[in-house]
């Protein structure tokens, strides 16, 4: 098929791995052209391909300046069995940025931001164990919430772009690096410089932290945003008269307005939680291999494993 979007970059994930913040630094910059809204999951999510590439480029904002770089940032694209194929199929991107994080700490910050959008009643160690059972579903809505340590596990996600993109170039960047308040210039620059333009850092706030610790002002506010549209009537009218574009962003706002910061200190730390061994020893395993094929090196990830409250009894 003719590809028929012309893309420069993709920022592939991982989720709750820095990738707003890199949006916020990104969008502003006067040689890159993004998405006016992050994450269209248009490679990952089937009603959103369906609208097709005419679709897809009108999520770009129309301006007069001249823009040496067109990208996008979605987090869904590194764990979407689908989306691989489909920016091969469509695009003719050959620069990709995967950004990492702990493992555990990533799915703990996935779990927390779950519980605030009201879709998780269990615990952080429950959730794990049940989280085979709930995926094994193939629903998309247990994929979408509940893939705390599926997403986690980076070495096959990758491996299938490596496979699908053996010209392409990939930048490997941690989590930890880019939002060091030290070192957190200096990765932004060498992203910047990864995808072809130089760094506007003077022009930027790095230090900036998106997505901060949170808890809904008003549950009934965060479940009329979240409710899957079956079952939320007014959302579901909503949807029907208003356009996907508009939808998202009246629902972002209320988001935004809905949250409220509370202090990290009052959150459990994730070494609280009984995490099975089994668990941490499939983690300790991807890390060995997400090595081998990124040339990064994890090791301090991995020593952090054995730090973790580890309940030999669970059953996953």
């Amino acid at each position: 098929m003719e590809k028929s979007l012309s893309l420069d970059f993709l920022v592939l994930g991982s989720q709750k791995a820095g990738t707003t913040s890199l949006h916020e630094w990104l969008v502003q910059h006067s040689d890159v052209l993004l998405p006016k809204i992050k994450e269209t999951h248009f490679f990952s999510h089937d009603n959103r391909f369906e609208k097709g590439a005419d679709w897809y480029l009108a999520q770009f904002p129309k301006t007069q300046e001249v823009k040496k770089l067109k990208g996008e940032i979605d987090p869904e694209y590194l764990y979407s069995s689908l989306a691989p194929a489909r920016i091969k199929q469509k695009t003719n991107v050959k620069t990709f940025v995967i950004i990492l994080r702990n493992p555990l700490e990533r799915a703990y910050s996935q779990y927390l931001m779950t519980v605030r959008r009201g879709f998780e009643d269990l615990s952080f160690d429950e959730a794990l164990q049940a989280e085979s059972a709930r995926l094994s579903s193939h629903d998309q809505f247990a994929h979408d919430h509940f893939s705390y340590i599926q997403r986690s596990l980076y070495s096959n996600q990758i491996q299938r772009y490596l496979d699908l993109f053996p010209d392409a170039r990939f930048l490997f960047v941690k989590f930890d690096d880019l939002v060091d308040p030290d070192n957190g210039k200096e990765t932004y620059k060498s992203i910047c410089d990864f995808i072809g333009t130089e760094d506007d850092v003077e022009k930027v706030n790095t230090s900036n932290s998106s997505n901060k610790a949170s808890t809904p002002r008003w549950e009934w506010l965060r479940d009329f945003i979240y409710l899957r549209e079956n079952k939320s009537i007014t959302r579901k009218v909503i949807s029907a008269v208003i356009s996907d574009n508009l939808k998202l962003k009246i629902f972002l706002f209320i988001d935004r307005i809905n949250r409220k910061n509370i202090q990290k200190n009052s959150i459990p730390p994730v070494t609280s939680f009984e995490v099975d061994k089994k668990i941490i020893s499939e983690i300790e395993n991807d890390l060995d291999q997400t090595m081998m094929i990124t040339g990064l090196s994890l090791n301090d990830w991995k020593c952090k494993m054995s730090g973790y409250n580890v309940d030999s009894d669970a059953v996953i």
